[in-house]
């Protein structure tokens, strides 16, 4: 059964159905869970060639702002979410799986299929992730992968989300070498207001981690 010229809206609809009912859609493909811990699952539909969409999902972290351009934006709700780190099927084989893509002339079971395989893989991917000490682990992690297509240093995020993520839970050099990458890499001030509040809020975290710990140790 072929549904040519298959509308954005109709497609969302179609795989909105399969995704968990707490994912907000936020946009015609992208759905964002609530922020744990400062951290927000991410599931979407990537445009690409050939009418074809294909899954990917990821974490956007509240208090690690987007550059657009040259500029860093806040994007702190769930509307306004961005991936700071992606899990893309497509940068393991190079290739797109046909187990987490459609096209506009998939039949209507193949496009719900799909958003439930790849919906499942994505749950076991947040299911990992329940704080930002988790998703440094990740980062640290899909570091050490060889990919086929794109690696984590290929994303943009990866330096000023990792490094802020890192500040975040007390290891300050280490996160401001990455901090400082990402500067140099896109001609960011590291003065900037806006990176500036961002080391301000991820070092207040890190001062609540370090007070929760002394407490558990006087207990």
């Amino acid at each position: 059964m072929s549904f040519d010229g298959l509308s954005e809206a109709q497609i969302a609809a179609l795989a909105g159905a399969e995704l968990p009912s707490h994912f907000e859609r936020v946009s015609d493909q992208r759905w964002v869970g609530e922020a744990r811990d400062s951290v927000r699952p991410l599931f979407e539909f990537v445009a690409m060639k050939g009418a074809t969409y294909s899954a990917c999902w990821g974490f956007s972290v509240d208090f690690v702002p987007t550059l657009r351009g040259r500029r860093l934006e806040w994007k702190r709700t769930a509307a306004r979410a961005l991936r700071d780190l992606t899990i893309d099927p497509i940068d393991e084989s190079g290739l797109v799986p046909s187990w987490c893509s459609f096209n506009t002339n998939s039949a209507p079971e193949q496009i719900c299929q799909v958003a439930r395989d790849a919906s499942a893989a994505a749950m076991r991917a947040f299911g990992r992730v329940s704080s930002r000490a988790d998703l440094v682990a990740v980062f640290e992690e899909r570091s050490k992968i060889g990919f086929e297509r794109f690696s984590l240093a290929n994303y943009l995020p990866t330096d000023i989300a990792w490094g802020l993520l890192l500040v975040s839970l007390g290891h300050e050099q280490e996160g401001q070498g990455m901090l400082t990458r990402f500067c140099n890499a896109f001609e960011v001030d590291s003065q900037n207001p806006i990176l500036e509040k961002a080391c301000a809020e991820a070092r207040a975290l890190a001062r609540q981690v370090s007070a929760c710990s002394d407490r558990a140790n006087i207990c």
